[in-house]
């Protein structure tokens, strides 16, 4: 006897052309790669706030104003790091709690997929 189908994969398509038998395939995948594109934009956003603010220090030529300027864009530029090292550090404790896996949450196209099947 075999087992019924619960989700009705026999008569639902996946999103976006992907497949049910391929994880890296369809709408999980497009998402994943966009937190990816995501992270990486943050990042160099990052470092460019760090650059700009080593020209304003660099440039301030003793002037409080512009010197100022230079820590705050630092200070900003290192909680925005921290926010993003925090993002990745909280959804690994989430999928090591929940799921008994530290990057269950990291790697979207493994927990859909598991979902899925």
């Amino acid at each position: 006897m075999t087992d019924p189908d619960w989700l009705g994969k026999d008569q639902i398509t996946p999103p976006f052309g992907g497949s049910w038998d391929d994880a890296n395939s369809g709408l999980e995948s497009f998402i994943n790669n966009g937190f990816r594109l995501a992270f990486v934009a943050f990042g160099l956003y990052t470092l460019l706030n760090f650059v700009l603010a080593a020209f304003n220090y660099i440039n301030a030529q003793g002037e409080t104003k512009n010197l100022e300027k230079a820590k705050k864009l630092v200070t900003n530029s290192v909680i925005g790091l921290a926010m993003i090292a925090v993002t990745f550090i909280i959804a690994g404790v989430i999928g090591a709690v929940f799921f008994g896996s530290w990057d269950y949450l990291l790697n979207l196209n493994t927990a859909i997929s598991d979902i899925i099947n």
